[in-house]
Formats: C-alpha cells, sequence, structure tokens
C-alpha cells in the first residue's frame, strides 16, 4: 500500500513562487499609491483653476459695478475706468503696477472671502486692466498663483459698451 503523504504528493509553494507572487503584489500596490497620489495632485489643481477662475469674473464684475456706479452717479460712464486696478467685493479699488504689486495679492478674511485690506495671505494674486478702445472698455482680468513646480495664469476678458 502506497502512503498517500509521500513528499512528492504533498502540494504547497515553493520560494520561487512566492518570490514571484509577491513581487506582482507589490508592482500592483505601487501602480495604486501611483495613482492615488497623481489624483491627489490633479484634484489640487483643479481646485485651484476653479478658484482663479471665480476670482477672474468677479474682476470682470467689479468693473460691470464700476460702470454702473458711474451711471448712477449722473457722470460719463468711463470715469477713472482706464487702468491697471486691484479692487474686492468691498469696493475697494487701488491703482496698481501689475501683479506682483503687493496691493494686487488677494488675501482670505475670517469669513473666507478674498479681498486686498485684510487677512491671511492666499496664493492668488489678481489685476484687472481696462482700456479704452473708443466705444468700449477691454476688461482684462489676469489672476495668477504660485503652485510647487510653476506659476500659473487665468486670463478672463470682455467688452464694456455704454449701452445706457
Amino acid at each position: 500500500m502506497k502512503n498517500k503523504f509521500n513528499k512528492k504528493n504533498i502540494a504547497g509553494f515553493s520560494l520561487l513562487e512566492i518570490v514571484i507572487v509577491v513581487f506582482i503584489m507589490a508592482i500592483g500596490l505601487v501602480g495604486v499609491i501611483s495613482l492615488t497620489t497623481q489624483n491627489l495632485q490633479a484634484q489640487t489643481v483643479n481646485e485651484n483653476k476653479l478658484i482663479a477662475s471665480g476670482l477672474a469674473q468677479e474682476g470682470i464684475e467689479l468693473a460691470r459695478n464700476w460702470r454702473d456706479n458711474n451711471w448712477l452717479d449722473s457722470v460719463d460712464w468711463k470715469t477713472g475706468m482706464t487702468g491697471t486696478f486691484s479692487a474686492d467685493y468691498l469696493s475697494s479699488k487701488y491703482s496698481v503696477t501689475g501683479l506682483n504689486d503687493n496691493l494686487a495679492r488677494l488675501k482670505i478674511n475670517a469669513s473666507g472671502f478674498y479681498e486686498i485690506n485684510s487677512g491671511t495671505n492666499s496664493i492668488f494674486s489678481r489685476i484687472i486692466t481696462i482700456t479704452d478702445q473708443g466705444d468700449y472698455l477691454n476688461v482684462v482680468c489676469t489672476v495668477r498663483w504660485l503652485s510647487v513646480n510653476s506659476a500659473n495664469t487665468y486670463v478672463a476678458e470682455t467688452q464694456l459698451y455704454g449701452w445706457q
């Protein structure tokens, strides 16, 4: 009678098989970790682009508000409109030289809003450049922010007319 438990009949894994399985699992885990890291980086980039687009749109709306206030004050709609400005929703408006100007840096106030006068420095700077084109004003709002690897820029542009 043959012994069922002969060394040749015992099923098991060799050392080589175990090493191969561990290697394949390690490659899979490295792939998952790499994908997770890239996903987190993309999320930060997309979040900053979304914030920058909102800040640029707010800059365009501020210029519209200045035009509308000129109408309400019964002055020419272009009065005080041309130049390069830093501004916020609190109606603070300053002439600046460009994005590197200290007043172009936006701050986050205690309520979580971006402004230029008080709060904690954010990564964003914004300028509104308005040029007179005769029949209309060309408004360009540029938002810049610094990330770990580079400086990023978002630009929004529109034309304002004296349609009143």
